[in-house]
């Protein structure tokens, strides 16, 4: 009878164990995948200016889990004369008193609009402030700024690169104690290990 206690109690104790982890890992995924995120991020590359020429690039991501309606891109200046637009979606262009407003349509989760606009005026986009006059917004919300984040990138170089130096470390270190390592200095570090045990 004590046996089948402690099979039983064992059996829980292993079963736990490897259900506990189990239900802590896959507790956040259920969470986010019940959640509907909502997040709309642009990235914005230029202007590159040759002669009184000047082109950019804008692109649109959707990486929420729902649809947005009705993307537009606010321009900063007004497109009057000279201009070729570029993107990936059919578009309309309405003006207005100071901007120009570009209408792109309806984006799913996980996708992404690439707009290339050539203007050849020397006057557009004549300050780089200009910039922050830039909007882009669905139905439901406003865009974010998708800028690269240099302090995470350099937290990201420095973790890759301190791997790669622990890993070549242990590596050499493995070497040394097989080839080059003292036979005494090995039989001093054995013993120690087997006290341990």
């Amino acid at each position: 009878m004590a046996d089948t206690k402690t099979n039983r109690s064992m059996l829980f104790a292993f079963a736990s164990g490897i259900l506990i982890p189990l239900v802590a890992v896959a507790i956040p995924y259920l969470i986010d995948l019940r959640q509907e995120s909502e997040e709309l991020t642009f990235r914005f590359e230029g202007p590159i200016e040759v002669k009184n020429t000047k082109a950019f690039s804008i692109s649109v991501r959707n990486e929420g889990k729902k649809l947005e309606e009705s993307i537009e891109i606010q321009l900063p200046d007004k497109l009057e004369k000279n201009y070729k637009i570029s993107t990936t979606s059919p578009y309309e262009l309405e003006q207005a008193k100071d901007f120009s407003v570009l209408k792109l349509g309806d984006l799913r989760p996980e996708e992404e609009f690439q707009v290339s606009i050539l203007v050849d005026d020397s006057t557009y986009f004549l300050h780089l402030y200009s910039l922050e006059k830039m909007k882009v917004r669905s139905k439901d919300q406003l865009a974010k700024l998708d800028e690269p984040n240099e302090m995470m990138e350099f937290f990201y170089m420095a973790g890759f690169w301190g791997f790669i130096l622990l890993f070549l470390l242990s590596i050499f270190a493995g070497i040394y104690q097989e080839f080059f390592e003292s036979k005494e200095a090995k039989e001093k570090r054995l013993m120690k290990e087997l006290e341990k045990l």
